[in-house]
């Protein structure tokens, strides 16, 4: 494992470093159902982009939303709140790389011991208002119409869950990650914490690591028949 702590993340060199690696926010395409077409479909779309990176050198380029604006400007409350309530002194990395094959991770923030080591991590969201009070009324368990706790995997949302294991493959020394959603127009509660940690979803993180070297391999395989040079 490598930390890039003096990389700024959404520089170029920080584009460069995240080129054709599976990533937190991509780990959840291999963790669906190898049975169903929809979670093939989903492995299918990674490795073809990860493939294209590879050989191309260049990123897929994905648009910016107003909420993804948005949510960038309130990261800093999101840490401000954690940083009072905890009382732990968040720094931020550019980017780590795995000693699995092909990986890496942005943290949104990282918290070191004594010795140096990551033992936490944060991750932080600042979702549309609806959003954080259907987060909110899971967490208090007031009912809904649809059956909520499908959405939610160990008290996080599920579309999120894979991203946040993916800091436990990444790091090995990780105890806990922070799930922190923020929303600063909220009435009733601004910001909801939960704690993720390592000894609860060991298995989910085990076969993570499994799916990660199988995929790589299959890259890998791929490169030598396209005669691809590797990064």
């Amino acid at each position: 494992m490598k930390i890039y702590k003096n990389i700024t993340q959404g520089s170029d060199e920080w584009f460069e470093l995240k080129l054709g690696k599976i990533t937190g926010t991509r780990l959840s395409a291999l963790m669906g159902s190898l049975t169903t077409a929809v979670g093939l479909k989903a492995m299918d779309t990674l490795f073809y982009t990860i493939l294209a990176e590879r050989d191309t050198g260049l990123r897929k380029e994905q648009g910016e939303t107003n909420t993804m604006d948005r949510g960038i400007e309130e990261e800093r409350n999101s840490q401000d709140y954690f940083e009072i309530e905890t009382g732990f002194k968040v720094e931020e990395v550019g980017f780590i790389t795995s000693d699995l094959p092909m990986t890496g991770l942005s943290p949104d923030g990282a918290i070191f011991g004594n010795t140096g080591e990551i033992f936490a991590t944060t991750e932080y969201k600042n979702p549309n208002s609806d959003t954080h009070l259907r987060y909110l009324c899971q967490l208090k368990g007031i009912p809904s119409y649809g059956e909520l706790l499908k959405g939610f995997k160990n008290r996080i949302p599920y579309e999120y869950y894979w991203q946040c294991v993916h800091n436990f493959v990444v790091i090995d020394t990780l105890e806990t990650l922070y799930f922190i959603s923020h929303d600063e127009r909220n009435k009733t509660n601004k910001n909801i914490m939960v704690e993720l940690r390592r000894d609860d979803i060991k298995e989910d993180i085990a076969e993570a690591k499994k799916r990660i070297k199988v995929f790589a391999n299959a890259v890998k395989e791929a490169e030598k028949l396209l005669f691809i040079n590797k990064l």
